[in-house]
């Protein structure tokens, strides 16, 4: 599985917001990449508009807290009064050349319902998006911890055993973004 929270100051919501995601690893007609089960969002403007006709599952959370300093990152997710996810990343050191990476596809399933009673759902189809990793300009590698609480409210969180972190990274773009492979 991959984990990641992403601090994103875009012009187009006019305010920063924080972004926590949870995808795993998939294989769809020959592709690898990633099909995201769940995509936590702290401000109402992005969760309601843009991404939800490409079928990313997202969850208002009401609060990211994500703390950077002296090269150590923290972070932590709270739904509905509960912290859900806790996190944490320390560079160890930073990859110079970037190497070249593969552009692997973030799938979604874009459902939506029909306005009719018990008919098929209008659209159910499956979405790739791509995000170019030739726009990477750092690439700090580390240790990471990670941490997930139980809610009623995101119970599968709870279901998932964290075995151990395989890698750890804090790909910066023009928007920054930090994961964590486990």
């Amino acid at each position: 599985m991959m984990f990641y929270i992403g601090h994103f100051e875009f012009a187009d919501y006019d305010l920063p917001y924080n972004e926590a995601a949870l995808l795993i690893p998939v294989i769809h007609e020959g592709r690898t990449g990633y099909y995201a089960v769940v995509l936590y969002l702290d401000q109402p403007n992005p969760v309601v508009g843009g991404r939800e006709i490409y079928g990313w599952p997202k969850k208002e959370a009401e609060q990211i807290l994500y703390k950077e300093e002296n090269g150590k990152i923290t972070a932590s997710v709270t739904r509905h009064g509960q912290q859900i996810i806790k996190a944490s990343f320390e560079t160890q050191q930073k990859v110079d050349p970037i190497p070249d990476r593969p552009k692997e596809p973030v799938f979604t399933l874009k459902y939506v319902w029909s306005v009719q009673k018990d008919a098929p759902p209008d659209v159910l189809k499956l979405i790739s998006n791509t995000m170019d990793p030739d726009v990477t300009k750092e690439l700090p590698v580390g240790k990471a911890t990670l941490q997930f609480g139980d809610s009623s409210f995101d119970a599968i969180l709870s279901k998932i055993p964290i075995k151990e972190i395989m890698y750890s990274e804090t790909v910066v773009h023009d928007f920054g973004i930090w994961g964590a492979r486990c």
